[in-house]
């Protein structure tokens, strides 16, 4: 009797030690998550695959990888791109440029060394292409499908200078550089600009 119920938990500790076994070498092709990767916010743009370093940002999913690094002896930001499905990479370089947001397939670059009149350069990283670049006052307003932004204009290029709006009050004793900006949307979808017909009285700064 005893050798009977010696061999029954025997061969209980055997399926056991199988069974632990088999879940072990079931889950030991996973890979743990790091967590020690603190996501961050830049801009408006998307959080997800971004990670903090000491000297730089990455942006790094399943697409690109990019790598803005801050020039500190230029002031400006390197910045480099790698497509994974291409196994290329490029690098931007405009001078005085500097990241501003990814949407998507498209990486937005600023650049200038004034506060008044600053590049606007957007980038398709599929084709490392400028798909559009313009000038732009103020700041830039972006989404998931567009960039929007206000340009400066000239008063004889607008078609009815009867509708712009007109100077604040408080101008008009000021000797500042005064005139208007108007509202264009890039259309992140179809490639288009949009023209909104809107007007902005605006100061400009140097």
């Amino acid at each position: 009797m005893k050798k009977i119920s010696s061999l029954i938990l025997l061969i209980i500790m055997i399926c056991i030690i199988s069974n632990c076994h088999n879940k072990k070498n079931q889950y030991s092709n996973v890979t743990p998550i790091n967590t020690s990767q603190e996501a961050i916010s830049v801009d408006t743009s998307s959080k997800i695959g971004f990670s903090k370093s000491t000297d730089s940002i990455v942006f790094d999913n399943e697409n690109y990888k990019i790598i803005i690094s801050p020039d500190d002896q230029y002031g400006c930001d390197s910045i480099g791109v790698y497509n994974k499905f291409k196994k290329k990479s490029f690098s931007i370089d405009e001078g005085d440029s500097y990241y501003f947001a990814v949407v998507d397939s498209f990486i937005i670059v600023d650049s200038g060394t004034g506060v008044s009149g600053r590049g606007l350069s957007i980038y398709n990283l599929n084709s490392a292409k400028i798909v559009f670049s313009d000038r732009y006052e103020g700041e830039l307003v972006i989404d998931n499908k567009s960039v929007k932004f206000l340009k400066k204009v000239e008063i004889y290029d607008i078609p009815d200078s009867t509708k712009l709006p007109k100077f604040p009050d408080e101008w008009k004793d000021v000797d500042i550089p005064k005139g208007y900006v108007k509202v264009q949307i890039f259309n992140l979808i179809d490639m288009k600009l949009i023209e909104t017909g809107q007007y902005e009285c605006w100061e400009f700064g140097d």
